[in-house]
């Protein structure tokens, strides 16, 4: 609400915490779902975030990043993040939610 966006840091934290879930919980198929509407300007950047990334086990980095599009957010940003993590970007500024979850339903 004040303007800051961690998203790096926030994807890399729920993807320790799905890991943590799918131990306890193995038969379940994860995903990461990020809402953004801004720019990345706290925490980690890119570049960080692909390093950190990389150092993740095997397991974790096979669960899928889906984004969800909204207001001003780098939408090219976005595309090279979900190219790294093997997920998908859904623009939610033209659709509602409820298609966009839909579409990632159906995606997985």
């Amino acid at each position: 609400m004040n303007g800051g966006t961690a998203l790096y840091d926030a994807i890399l934290q729920a993807l320790v915490n799905m890991n943590e879930e799918r131990q306890k919980n193995p038969g379940y198929q994860y995903s990461v779902v990020a809402f953004t509407d801004g720019e990345v300007n706290k925490g980690r950047d890119m570049a960080q975030f692909k390093a950190a990334y990389a150092a993740l086990p095997e397991d974790v980095r096979a669960i899928p990043v889906f984004m969800v599009l909204f207001g001003e957010a780098n939408e090219a940003a976005l595309k090279d993040l979900v190219a790294t993590t093997g997920g998908r970007v859904f623009d939610a500024r033209k659709g509602s939610l409820y298609n966009v979850f839909k579409d990632i339903r159906a995606y997985q």
